[in-house]
């Protein structure tokens, strides 16, 4: 582990090393995916709702997006402590676990029938909060944590990678719920949903994957701590 003792190793890690390295990617994937995910249907369903025949209610509306931002932040409160007792590789896999219920729900979601879509955007917001939060702590072993201005730089290049990714990904949406493959509203969102669970595979990939990295980070950080002494 990583101490306040081994502050020296600070001026030998780079930040070319740190984006270069395995976890770096790793995280930076799992952050991606995990926008990726939630960009797909929360900027998507808008759309939908208000086309279904029969349409849902305004207030139905509203508590769709309100359950979607409640599962967004809500579970805030005790992601900390989750992670802190299972690690973020549990909390990773909760999210993929969660993503996977709530494409299901959303593939199912019919016109006039407000719960499916409701639940489901609830715990897309859920999963992303425990899928995001898992890769920022994966993201922090990436680099000797008491370097702060290298740590710093760290979250801003994984944060403009994730981002650009939720950015690209929300712009191909719109494009393909309208795409002229579909007949209808209700089919273009199905597909999405369907598209989805390649992001999920992508990003379940990548936590399983992750285990086999630790070592060979651990042991970039010894010798950068060895070169200065």
């Amino acid at each position: 582990t990583w101490t306040e003792k081994n502050h020296n190793a600070k001026s030998t890690v780079t930040i070319c090393q740190v984006v270069s390295n395995r976890i770096f990617f790793f995280a930076t994937i799992i952050s991606t995916m995990a926008w990726v995910c939630m960009s797909i249907p929360l900027s998507t369903v808008g759309l939908v709702l208000n086309q279904l025949d029969p349409p849902l209610s305004d207030r139905a509306v509203e508590a769709t997006f309100i359950a979607h931002f409640l599962g967004m932040f809500l579970p805030g409160l005790g992601t900390g402590k989750f992670i802190q007792k299972f690690g973020f590789r549990a909390a990773g896999l909760v999210s993929i676990a969660l993503y996977i219920f709530a494409t299901v729900l959303n593939i199912f979601a019919q016109p006039g029938e407000p719960v499916l879509w409701i639940i489901g955007q609830f715990f897309v917001g859920m999963a992303w909060n425990l899928g995001f939060t898992s890769a920022t702590v994966m993201l922090s072993t990436s680099c000797p944590p008491d370097d702060r201005e290298l740590a710093c730089r760290t979250q801003s290049y994984s944060d403009f990678v994730s981002f650009l990714g939720g950015g690209i990904i929300t712009i191909s949406a719109g494009y393909m719920l309208d795409s002229n493959h579909v007949d209808n509203i209700l089919e273009g969102w199905q597909l999405l949903n369907y598209i989805q669970f390649l992001f999920i595979g992508i990003m379940l990939a990548v936590i399983l994957m992750h285990g086999k990295t630790e070592k060979g980070q651990q042991k970039m950080y010894t010798q950068a701590l060895a070169e200065d002494n």
